[in-house]
């Protein structure tokens, strides 16, 4: 079993923050809740282990419930005097539930951008060993000094790496060699390899990244307004999230908005979190002249309301009584003209992820229907992966998408809404007919679907 443990007991005295700097808003969000969620994803990652003060252990466990969609939260641990200590009380708590055979994965809330690819390749690297530390090579000359003031020599920096989390240890014998530190040795210890590499441990090394950062200053908190797309300042945040489409880009003829909103990124909250699709294929439908459209003829029920408001307003409905179909509304009130949204791609990896497991529930439902055993993320079918949001229905799952998300201002929504993404070239854009709607005679036969 591999058993995460998350540090976030730090004060960030450092930041000068109001709040401890793990606690801090980024896009929206609490820092801890980036590794948080990206470990609970992890197929690699079996239980969490949080150390956190009593104070905001409350607060924590509202957070997890939607970030933590696996379900991989044990308990929480009591900080220590030091990081080190710390660590050992998170150790102490794990050995209740774990073996000394499993591997510990140490890592800090304060270090938001922590990859999937980093947590996979500790993982891997640890095995034969009995632990594992993320390096990064040194890119300037180093020098040592004996008194701070004057050069004493030269090292080799071909043989000085830097350090970063997650480490991974071999549990029993990590708490062993922390156990050995008490009460005071534990509290001289600055890095988490260290009680291994003196107790003879075999730690391997393993390439670090560059990105894994941990946020300790206010010039780190603008490092990672760069990299998620917000600027975030000491006890609050200032988004500045990609350009959100307006009303104006909505109320054009649904060719146009059809073909311009290839590229841009759908936004979704779920409950599995912000999910982000590019929008690769849509189809237009062109309201009381058009025999393919829902609107053909001037029909207007409660089920085609949202096709009559304001470009902008989602248009949510049911095929087959089972399937969601995302549509957008374009042009102005009365107007009856809407872009059907077809295929998306993720955005970005957690996205990718997000998607995935949305679709895993929504398979898992029917299975439990059929009385099958339920699907994980290790044995889901193949195509569930190669097809993750290629069709309206499929799209609509992936992105958390449902009949309660029909009619809403797409414009100014808070959490359901289309920004600005890839840029496409005109020469990009391929066009074809519709797809299912045999019936609509020579509309059939006109090429109003869009895709890259």
């Amino acid at each position: 079993m591999n058993i995460a443990l998350i540090l976030s007991g730090g004060t960030g005295v450092r930041m000068g923050a109001s709040l401890p700097k793990q606690y801090l808003e980024v896009n929206g969000r609490p820092m801890i809740t980036f590794s948080l969620e990206r470990l609970s994803l992890h197929k690699g990652i079996d239980a969490i282990q949080i150390a956190a003060e009593p104070e905001w252990q409350e607060q924590i466990e509202k957070w997890l419930v939607r970030y933590d969609p696996h379900k991989k939260w044990k308990g929480f641990s009591v900080p220590g005097e030091n990081r080190q200590l710390s660590i050992y009380h998170g150790l102490e708590d794990i050995r209740s539930y774990g073996e000394d055979s499993d591997y510990v994965l140490i890592h800090d809330a304060a270090r938001p951008l922590l990859s999937e690819k980093l947590i996979t390749d500790c993982l891997e690297a640890v095995k034969g060993h009995d632990g594992v530390l993320p390096v990064l090579p040194m890119k300037d000359t180093v020098y040592a000094s004996m008194d701070g003031k004057r050069i004493s020599s030269l090292l080799d920096r071909s043989q000085v790496f830097a350090g970063q989390a997650p480490e991974v240890f071999r549990l029993g014998k990590y708490y062993e060699a922390n156990r050995r530190l008490l009460p005071e040795n534990i509290l001289k210890i600055n890095g988490s390899t260290e009680p291994a590499i003196l107790a003879g441990m075999d730690i391997a090394m393993v390439p670090g990244d560059e990105n894994n950062y941990k946020i300790t200053t206010q010039a780190d908190l603008e490092r990672v307004r760069a990299s998620v797309g917000v600027s975030v300042i000491a006890g609050g945040i200032e988004e500045k999230q990609k350009k959100r489409m307006t009303r104006e880009f909505f109320a054009r003829d649904g060719i146009t908005v059809a073909r311009e909103l290839l590229g841009k990124i759908l936004v979704h909250e779920t409950k599995m979190g912000t999910v982000r699709g590019i929008i690769t294929e849509v189809e237009s439908y062109m309201g009381e002249t058009d025999k393919g459209s829902h609107t053909y003829g001037g029909k207007r029920t409660e089920r085609t309301e949202p096709m009559y408001h304001a470009g902008g307003t989602s248009y949510v409905y049911l095929i087959y009584g089972m399937y969601s179909c995302m549509n957008i509304a374009a042009m102005t009130e009365g107007i009856p003209q809407a872009v059907l949204l077809r295929s998306v791609m993720p955005a970005d990896e957690e996205s990718k992820d997000r998607m995935l497991a949305l679709r895993l529930a929504e398979l898992n439902r029917k299975q439990e229907k059929k009385g099958g055993e339920p699907y994980t993320m290790e044995n889901c079918p193949a195509s569930l992966k190669k097809h993750l949001a290629d069709g309206p229905g499929k799209m609509c799952i992936a992105m958390g998408i449902t009949r309660a998300d029909n009619d809403l201002d797409m414009v100014k929504h808070p959490a359901f809404y289309v920004t600005e993404g890839m840029e496409v070239r005109q020469d990009q854009i391929k066009a074809g007919k519709r797809i299912g709607i045999d019936y609509a005679e020579e509309a059939a036969d006109y090429l109003w679907r869009f895709y890259l």
